[in-house]
């Protein structure tokens, strides 16, 4: 096929985004959507080669995974060499643990499989996870699995049908993405057959260009328009994959159908510069985020954005050494021992078996435990009999379900639930129950830290509303089924409801449903602020000592974030707030806020409640609304 200049410039303007959006540069909010148009250059360049080559009757299974292995693996094995001895140095054991079982899934392409199990991409901790990018190197190969083979066995019923074959099965696709940005987000977000429809549409564009060139000023122009306004429009709130997808995927076929070099875009996706990172943007990809995630991984607090600017700069300089010394003497085929198939899939073969045995090693290790000094490894068992501690003190399997704890089964779980605030002996918060994730168990605990009882019922990860986006944790619906129903039969019309707010949760307009769902069934209702939450505490600790969590600057976005919409709300009947930051950091606090409170650790990570935690903050919660004070009940708003 005829080299394009500008399809490396779009890919410059694909990579660029997604470096600035994971470095954190608020601009670049939507930079993510770099992989989407990703995803359709790949399709269309590897159409293109395989429809000539099959077209021709030169294509050859054997040649095509070769060009992918010397493609991909050189220059991602590579970067996996270097990752290994930072994750050894700076991770925790649980983290490690989990960036062992990373390596085993890259290397048989299936980590977007165990992101999907375990990760939202756009969770905070996802930002500490180096290995989170080879999601979209995964569905890729996944696709090239079945598509080539597939693509030859269709051939003999001619380039129409198949063409409205694929685009019949992209539309089936897009479909399927937009009922999983629905009801399934995650998966959606993760996994080939919601995404498949992105590649489809790069194979269509080959399909149109194979035999007649197009062109077209405007509409390659508008191509470039569209993508840019995803990237500086589109932010974390925004359901991905969907209809938004639409956006800077038509963007791309617009530029790949229409850019032919004499248009405006292609002459301004042909600079130098451009071409020159899109050359090297496989490499870049590969970099950044590792170097992004190991910043944040051995920094007490948020990497500052200068330091963030000069990891930005130093992806694109090891991008390049990667691909003038490890990428493009596999590709080029300047070493002679490197022309042969069968040395590259020797290699392939056995870098494969050394990185997944590695993997293995780590995983069956249980994070090696020995990779920490005496004192620190004392110090991380120390926190994590705290947070089993924590485990016991919620009640996991009793009042919240947690799928890790022994009951794994939430039929089980509804069937035995035995919390409802009337046990023997015990005074209790009448005609008061709560409900919520983590956070919400973690408050109940704090209450029956004060020798009360109360009505809970609660999930890991259930939000407070019920609505078809949080059906992908599917054990949720039925303890919204299960507090409301209790609560009807006990005549209880008062409900307290913690969660961790998050994204679009704490927009005004979330929590006024959140209200008015609640508001439906109970006369009163009482919300927690979202916590401070003391970034890698549990790591901080154990590596570093106590002094150290010293130095955690708290984070109040959520909190701060909430109570605006709060207040844009104003005062709404029957709703109060309870503040968690000042229950949490007492007369300090958000100045002198801290997660070490009379020598005592108040967390066992970096949101949720130590035993002792538990009982500070249950003190100061009683003792507030025994006097119906200000620091704990205030006014929706106010």
């Amino acid at each position: 096929m005829n080299y394009r200049r500008e399809i490396d410039g779009l890919r410059a303007v694909a990579v660029l985004p997604v470096i600035l959006f994971h470095a954190g540069f608020a601009w670049f909010s939507g930079g993510y959507v770099g992989v989407d148009v990703f995803f359709v250059i790949s399709g269309y360049l590897i159409s293109t080669i395989l429809i000539r080559e099959i077209d021709e009757g030169r294509f050859s299974i054997a040649q095509f995974y070769e060009r992918r292995a010397r493609r991909i693996l050189p220059a991602l094995f590579f970067v996996l060499l270097w990752c290994i001895p930072a994750a050894w140095v700076l991770m925790n054991v649980q983290e490690f643990q989990d960036f062992s079982q990373y390596l085993i899934a890259i290397v048989f392409f299936s980590s977007n499989i165990v992101f999907w199990q375990k990760s939202n991409y756009f969770a905070p901790a996802a930002e500490e996870n180096p290995m989170l990018h080879t999601w979209s190197l995964a569905v890729e190969e996944q696709f090239y699995i079945f598509f080539p083979i597939a693509l030859l066995l269709l051939w003999r019923f001619g380039r129409n049908r198949i063409f409205i074959l694929i685009a019949a099965l992209s539309i089936l696709s897009f479909l399927l993405c937009e009922y999983g940005a629905r009801y399934h987000p995650r998966a959606n977000f993760y996994l080939l057959p919601t995404r498949a429809w992105e590649l489809g549409v790069g194979a269509i564009c080959a399909f149109i260009l194979i035999d007649k060139k197009r062109e077209s000023s405007i509409l390659s122009a508008l191509g470039l328009g569209l993508i840019l306004f995803a990237v500086f429009a589109y932010d974390e709130s925004i359901p991905f994959p969907s209809a938004y997808t639409l956006t800077p995927v038509v963007g791309s076929v617009l530029i790949i159908l229409f850019g032919a070099p004499s248009t405006f875009t292609a002459k301004i996706l042909s600079a130098r510069w451009l071409v020159g990172i899109g050359l090297i943007s496989f490499s870049a990809y590969l970099w950044h985020q590792p170097l992004f995630a190991f910043a944040r991984l051995g920094s007490i607090n948020e990497p500052s954005a200068q330091l963030m600017a000069f990891l930005a700069i130093a992806t694109i300089l090891l991008a390049y050494l990667t691909w003038r010394y490890i990428e493009r003497p596999f590709r080029v085929k300047t070493i002679p021992v490197l022309s042969s198939r069968s040395v590259i899939f020797a290699m392939a073969g056995t870098c494969s078996v050394v990185f997944a045995s590695f993997g293995l090693y780590g995983h069956l290790a249980g994070g090696v435990s020995g990779r920490m000094s005496g004192d620190q490894f004392a110090r991380w068992t120390e926190i994590r009999a705290l947070a089993t501690k924590r485990f016991e003190a919620i009640r996991a399997g009793e009042c919240h379900f947690n799928p890790v704890s022994e009951v794994k089964r939430i039929d089980v779980f509804i069937s035995n639930w035995d919390c409802d605030g009337s046990e023997l002996g015990k005074p209790h918060m009448a005609g008061v129950a709560v409900f919520g994730d983590s956070h919400s168990a973690d408050k109940a605990a704090a209450i029956r830290s004060m020798g009360y009882d109360i009505f809970q019922v609660g999930g890991a990860g259930c939000a407070l509303l019920s609505e078809a986006y949080y059906k992908e944790v599917d054990y949720c619906i039925p303890l919204f089924d299960k507090v409301i129903a209790e609560s009807e039969s006990r005549g209880v019309q008062t409900i307290m409801l913690a969660h961790r707010f998050e994204g679009e949760e704490l927009s005004a307009d979330y929590i006024k449903r959140v209200v008015d769902f609640w508001g439906a069934h109970y006369e009163n209702i009482f919300i927690f602020s979202p916590m401070p939450e003391f970034r890698r505490l549990d790591s901080i600790y154990a590596f570093y000592g106590p002094e150290s969590v010293s130095k955690i600057v708290p984070d109040f976005s959520s909190y701060d974030a909430f109570n605006t919409s709060m207040d844009k709300l104003g005062k709404l009947p029957g709703v109060q707030v309870i503040d968690t930051v000042k229950l949490f950091c007492g007369e300090g606090g958000k100045a002198n806020c801290a997660a070490i409170q009379n020598d005592n650790l108040m967390l066992v990570d970096a949101e949720h409640l130590s035993e002792y935690g538990m009982h500070v903050f249950g003190e100061r919660l009683l003792a507030a609304y025994d006097g119906h004070a200000q620091i704990l009940f205030k006014s929706a708003g106010k």
